[in-house]
């Protein structure tokens, strides 16, 4: 909106593009010209006198919105003052917005205080500011529930690389091969070195190689033999390749999918790297990565594992060993906010056939550990 320098209100735009902007500014303080805030945004908030209400939507029954029709068309016929509030205010007309708006408000020292003792806010009980802590130590971490075992905590998870490889070559027919060139050849070749990433080095650190290790022999019996080796390498595999159109045809065309797994200790830059190398060697072949995370883990020893732990000892009677996940969960988005993050689930049974399911009498246990471990660790 912009007003004159009495503060009356002489034009008003819905949401305006930057390119309509010039000539919009309003007069300001000094020191609000100063930052460059010269122009007025309009809160929503409007008073009326009752009869002048009533005369203006009366008056047009069709207008129905207050910022794109009724005040624009009140300024013509009416004196629309402004009041300019310097205060807090934040535009909360989208989700994302009204989400930080309310985080933000959670701060010790937030730009709007909820609790100012001289500006009280009077509502229903029930939607009185929350409780706020003071003089305490707050300490953020994540309990997954993911499926996996209560016996076996999983404080990390590998990370992935998604990727195609396309490659374009010569049709002909197989009787003159000399006139073609084999798509199908040269993404196989481009394959075969792609597996020599399996042997890849590996510097993960000293901690969860050791907790990889010492929890093999409860861990394999629930995921099977080989899952320590899996853990700790490079893991390559092609998940579908197609080309061609007859078998007395060179294939002018070929496409396979690959799914990599990074261990702790293996970047995606580095592999990626190594990866562009390997296509590059072979023209005619490219490479496109649909996606990429990095792996990720909590230390073994952090505080909400123990706490974990020991509330799976105090529920089930066993003290549950600590190990990486070979698949993703949504765990992994916590760990990359800094958020110490370990899974603790109900045990898969028959998973991905048509009988899974699960314990009724693990899920029991599972809530009261899961509510122990909330209790041990805050109380820490």
């Amino acid at each position: 909106l912009k007003t004159d320098a009495n503060g009356r209100i002489t034009s008003f735009h819905e949401k305006p593009a930057r390119d309509r902007l010039d000539g919009l500014e309003s007069p300001v303080s000094d020191a609000m010209r100063a930052e460059g805030r010269v122009y007025l945004a309009s809160m929503g908030i409007y008073v009326f006198e009752r009869d002048a209400l009533a005369e203006t939507l009366l008056g047009h029954p069709e207008h129905t919105d207050f910022g794109k029709e009724i005040i624009p068309d009140a300024i013509a016929s009416r004196r629309v003052m402004s009041f300019p509030f310097t205060g807090y205010w934040s535009d909360i007309g989208t989700i994302r917005s009204f989400y930080d708006a309310t985080l933000a408000l959670a701060h010790p020292r937030p730009a709007f205080d909820l609790y100012d003792e001289s500006a009280p806010i009077y509502t229903n009980a029930r939607m009185l500011p929350p409780a706020k802590l003071q003089r305490a130590s707050v300490r953020d971490a994540m309990i997954s529930a993911d499926v996996g075992s209560p016996g076996v905590l999983r404080f990390g998870e590998k990370g992935m690389i998604w990727l195609t490889l396309k490659a374009q070559g010569k049709a002909a027919h197989a009787a003159h091969v000399h006139r073609g060139d084999s798509a199908i050849e040269k993404l196989v070749d481009v394959i075969q070195a792609l597996k020599s990433l399996r042997d890849w080095p590996v510097a993960a650190p000293e901690a969860v190689t050791r907790a990889i290790a010492g929890s093999a022999p409860v861990s394999e019996a629930l995921s099977g033999a080989g899952e320590s080796h899996t853990l700790g390498h490079v893991t390559v595999t092609f998940g579908t390749i197609r080309g061609g159109r007859l078998s007395n045809l060179i294939a002018d065309q070929a496409e396979a999918t690959a799914d990599i797994r990074l261990p702790a200790g293996v970047t995606v830059a580095e592999l990626e790297e190594r990866i562009g190398q390997i296509v590059a060697a072979t023209p005619g072949v490219s490479v496109d990565v649909v996606r990429r995370y990095e792996p990720n883990w909590t230390a073994p020893d952090h505080p909400v594992m123990e706490a974990v732990s020991a509330a799976c000892e105090a529920v089930l009677g066993e003290r549950p060993v600590r190990t990486m996940r070979v698949g993703a969960s949504d765990a992994r988005h916590y760990r990359y906010a800094g958020i110490p993050t370990v899974t603790c689930g109900l045990t898969p049974n028959n998973m991905g056939a048509a009988d899974e399911h699960v314990s009724l009498d693990e899920l029991r246990a599972l809530a009261d550990v899961l509510t122990r471990s909330a209790e041990l660790f805050l109380a820490a």
